[in-house]
């Protein structure tokens, strides 16, 4: 029996590159990673996997200055708060 997963979208003000080690340190596989192209904005999306759960980290790319990673996560509620906690330590 599958739990249920919730849809959750984070902004965080932390480098993309604490983020995804926070996703790999807690057995997420980096999937693939693209550029797209959206609103006038270009961003880099890369997805990470872990059985049933999917992580999208979102990092807009351009301009003069890195801009805060966005992270949306389908996943389980203990994930969420494992991934959020984390985060919030890292500050």
């Amino acid at each position: 029996m599958l739990s249920e997963k919730k849809l959750k979208s984070v902004s965080v003000f932390l480098p993309e590159e604490i983020v995804c080690e926070t996703l790999e340190r807690i057995g997420f596989l980096e999937s693939e990673a693209v550029f797209t192209s959206s609103d006038g904005k270009f961003w880099k999306r890369t997805l990470y996997i872990r059985d049933e759960e999917i992580i999208s980290v979102s990092e807009e790319i351009g301009d003069y200055w890195p801009k805060d990673p966005i992270i949306s996560i389908c996943g389980l509620s203990k994930t969420i708060k494992a991934i959020l906690g984390d985060l919030d330590a890292s500050l």
